[in-house]
């Protein structure tokens, strides 16, 4: 597993080269390339799979759009000159165009990645749609007849349709599908998550009714040119896409149409489908790649470019990364996993720093700066997106806003400064390095800055002034998992062991011994550092401190305002590596 260290944050910067780059290559993707087809047109469609929990629309009120939602925003979409865009909500919110609205489908979603299935056939479909559309002027098919009339029936529990995030309207209400969500789960998890793509058989019915659609219309058409685009459990959806399209369209036909498939843009892929090691065992059973996820292997033969930034100081363990093995393009940026493909919204939120309110911080977060870089890469690669300085003064507020997400310079120094000092620890950009060592690095002084901050963790600006009461009890609770360690190894053992036997009805748990190796080592580093001053710290630890200070969220935190508490379930919290999964 290897991986390169991100670029500078001006890297790739928008000028004038950067534009005629990306002229050129939109231009050769246009180009006419059958000389019996002089006004046939070429297309451009690109697909988007945002994250779990993510919605464009419903985040328009948080300010929480992720990079995938920014790009799809930037994208052109003027269908009548040939550019199409198609964007999916993350699994965990609701979709009505493929039926997964219900309180059951949101909560299934979030929790176990049910409904990826079908926002992968979906996209599928509305290719099909597109292509219906720019020749004929009409849809050849709904999504849901698709898949009705042929045997790929998906199960529905719930016709309830309620709008807030994860289909809950009140804590009572959340607790009760909880339960009953965990019944239904226990009682049978296997139909939970269909494993039913859309297959070569039963795409061939549409495609011939977009034969009969567009009859001797299609002469208009050339190749059809398809970039995609992910985050999290949305990246994994990409994945899987890419695998099995083939399978769908085989030699990459949708009926007399060539479909070149040129770019793949993924943003920390978690794959996390079905049952996860949330107690960082390493079961095999636990892996997360049920169903739909399986198909996690991307190559060459699957996308011309692919470009993977992965997040270097995540560690939940509900959150294991889905490395990439099938192309070099893999990078590794500073930050948890939304600091990387967004999301988070307000830039004060699950911060753990000294300087959040003294004017560092700005609009928007860290997440601008990878988000950024893929629109870059992207352009270069002739995906059409809007340019930025045209962006800024576009009708339309979601363009306007990403345009100046990506122009915003403030986080730019501190983000280079933070790269030159991994850089000095033996991992210069510009060559690959293990992906694992790098992480870990990363992750060691990010457990240090944590251990400056520990014992006065609730004087500080960024505590006093969190927005509610329930975000310092969330922080609170990761940093005094650790004082509790420093003080009694045991109780935190026997708690994770306690949610271990609720969870699972089983006494198979890892030994206190184990237990003990696998945290002593960071946590005494977290010891080392609490009792240090600032002046006591080396030139690079105060860069690193001061970064993660300002601009790395605390996910473990936030993860427990979404109702799992790892420093309960598995008594390690932040005191562990990511696990890393290898395809």
């Amino acid at each position: 597993m290897q991986a390169y260290l991100a670029n500078n944050a001006q890297k790739w910067k928008q000028d004038n080269i950067e534009n005629k780059n990306h002229e050129d290559a939109l231009k050769e993707l246009l180009k006419c390339t059958n000389p019996r087809q002089t006004c046939a047109k070429n297309i451009m469609i690109s697909i988007f799979f945002d994250g779990t929990g993510n919605h464009k629309e419903r985040d328009f009120s948080k300010g929480a759009h992720t990079n995938v939602a920014r790009l799809h925003a930037l994208h052109n979409s003027k269908e009548t000159e040939g550019f199409f865009s198609i964007y999916l909500q993350g699994v965990g919110t609701p979709f009505k165009e493929i039926d997964d609205d219900g309180p059951f489908d949101l909560l299934r979603g979030a929790a176990l990645g049910r409904g990826g299935m079908r926002r992968i056939n979906y996209a599928y479909v509305e290719i099909i749609n597109r292509i219906s559309r720019f020749v004929a002027g009409v849809n050849v098919v709904e999504f849901m007849k698709v898949m009705n009339e042929g045997k790929n029936n998906i199960r529905r529990h719930s016709s309830s349709t309620i709008n807030t995030a994860y289909g809950v309207r009140s804590k009572e209400e959340f607790d009760k599908l909880k339960k009953d969500s965990k019944k239904f789960l226990d009682q049978n998890i296997t139909i939970d998550l269909e494993n039913n793509f859309l297959d070569a058989r039963n795409a061939s019915i549409i495609v011939e009714r977009l034969k009969k659609t567009i009859g001797d219309k299609k002469a208009k058409l050339g190749t059809i040119n398809l970039a995609v685009f992910g985050f999290s459990r949305g990246a994994a959806e990409a994945r899987a896409f890419l695998n099995h399209f083939q399978s769908v369209f085989p030699n990459n036909k949708i009926g007399d149409f060539f479909v070149n498939i040129y770019f793949a843009g993924l943003f920390d892929t978690v794959s996390s489908v079905g049952l996860v090691d949330i107690f960082d065992s390493n079961t095999k059973s636990l892996d997360g790649f049920y169903s739909w996820a399986k198909k996690a292997e991307v190559t060459p033969k699957h996308v011309k470019k692919l470009y993977h930034f992965v997040a270097l100081n995540e560690v939940r363990a509900c959150f294991p990364l889905t490395s990439l093995s099938g192309f070099p393009t893999q990078y590794a940026y500073p930050g948890a996993h939304s600091d990387i493909g967004g999301g988070y919204g307000d830039c004060k939120r699950f911060n753990t720093g000294v300087n959040m309110y003294n004017g560092t911080q700005g609009k928007y977060d860290i997440s601008i700066i990878p988000g950024r870089h893929m629109y870059f890469l992207a352009r270069k690669a002739g995906v059409p997106l809007l340019n930025l300085s045209k962006a800024k003064n576009h009708q339309s507020f979601l363009v306007r806003d990403a345009a100046d997400a990506y122009l915003d310079t403030k986080y730019d120094s501190a983000f280079d400064k933070f790269l030159l000092e991994i850089s000095k620890n033996g991992f210069p950009q510009g060559k690959p390095h293990s992906l694992i060592a790098l992480s870990n690095l990363a992750h060691i002084e990010y457990l240090k800055h944590r251990g400056i901050i520990l014992n006065d963790f609730e004087t500080r600006d960024f505590y006093k002034h969190c927005s509610s009461r329930e975000q310092q009890q969330q922080l609170s609770t990761v940093n005094n998992h650790i004082r509790t360690l420093l003080f009694n190894h045991k109780s935190a053992y026997v708690r994770a062991k306690t949610a271990n036997d609720s969870i699972w009805k089983t006494r198979k748990f890892i030994s206190e011994e184990v237990f003990l190796s696998n945290i002593n080592p960071l946590l005494n580093l977290v010891s080392e550092y609490s009792k240090k001053k600032q002046h006591d710290l080396k030139p690079s630890e105060v860069v690193f401190h001061k970064f993660f200070s300002d601009y790395v969220h605390d996910s473990v935190a936030s993860f427990i305002g979404m109702g799992v508490n790892e420093t309960v379930v598995n008594g390690m919290g932040i005191l562990k590596f990511r696990k890393i999964y290898n395809y």
